[in-house]
C-alpha cells in the first residue's frame, strides 16, 4: 500500500515539475517577445511597453526567485526603469537584488550604479557617496573604481565647477 501512495506521489510530482518547466519557458519566451519589440527600435520604446515588459521580469523573479536569470531579469527592470527617469524605483530593486542575490555576478555593478543614480538624478550627494564607498571598499580591483573615486571628487559641484574641473583634467580637449 505504501509502494502505490509512494508510486502516485512520485507521478504527481513529475507532472508538476513538467508543468513548471513548461511554464517557466512560455514566461521566458513572453520577456523575449518584449525583448526583441524593444530591441527594434530601442530609441522608441512606448512606455506600455517598458512597462509590460517590467512586469514580465517581476512576474518571473516571483515565480521562480531561485532561477538564476531572476537576478538578471531585475537588474534590467531597474535599468529600464532608470532609463524612464524613475531613478529612486531604479534604486530600489538594485536594493533587492542585493538582498535576494549577494552572489549575484552584476553586484558591483549594481552598487556603483546606485552611487550613479543617487548623484546624477536624485541629487542626493551623501547616499551617493556612500555607495561609491562602499563599491571601492568591497571592489578594490573593479576596473570603474577609479571613476567610482572620480566621481566621488565632483558630488556637489555645479555644472560650471563641473566644467572647469573637466577641463583641468583635461586640457587638450578644450
Amino acid at each position: 500500500m505504501n509502494r502505490i501512495i509512494f508510486s502516485f506521489l512520485m507521478i504527481g510530482l513529475a507532472l508538476t515539475s513538467c508543468d513548471v518547466k513548461i511554464n517557466k519557458q512560455a514566461d521566458k519566451r513572453k520577456i523575449q517577445e518584449f525583448e526583441k519589440r524593444i530591441s527594434l527600435d530601442p530609441y522608441n520604446v512606448s512606455d506600455s511597453v517598458a512597462n509590460a515588459l517590467i512586469k514580465e521580469y517581476f512576474l518571473f523573479a516571483a515565480k521562480f526567485p531561485q532561477d538564476t536569470i531572476s537576478a538578471e531579469y531585475l537588474f534590467r527592470a531597474g535599468d529600464i526603469k532608470r532609463g524612464l527617469g524613475f531613478g529612486e524605483d531604479a534604486v530600489k530593486i538594485y536594493d533587492d537584488i542585493l538582498v535576494d542575490y549577494p552572489n549575484y555576478s552584476k553586484t558591483p555593478i549594481v552598487i556603483f550604479a546606485q552611487g550613479y543614480i543617487y548623484m546624477s538624478e536624485l541629487k542626493m550627494g551623501f547616499k551617493a557617496e556612500q555607495k561609491f564607498n562602499e563599491f571601492i571598499l568591497k571592489y578594490p580591483n573593479h576596473p570603474l573604481v577609479e571613476d567610482a573615486k572620480a566621481l566621488i571628487s565632483t558630488i556637489g559641484m555645479s555644472d560650471e565647477e563641473l566644467m572647469d574641473f573637466l577641463k583641468k583634467k583635461n586640457p587638450d580637449n578644450e
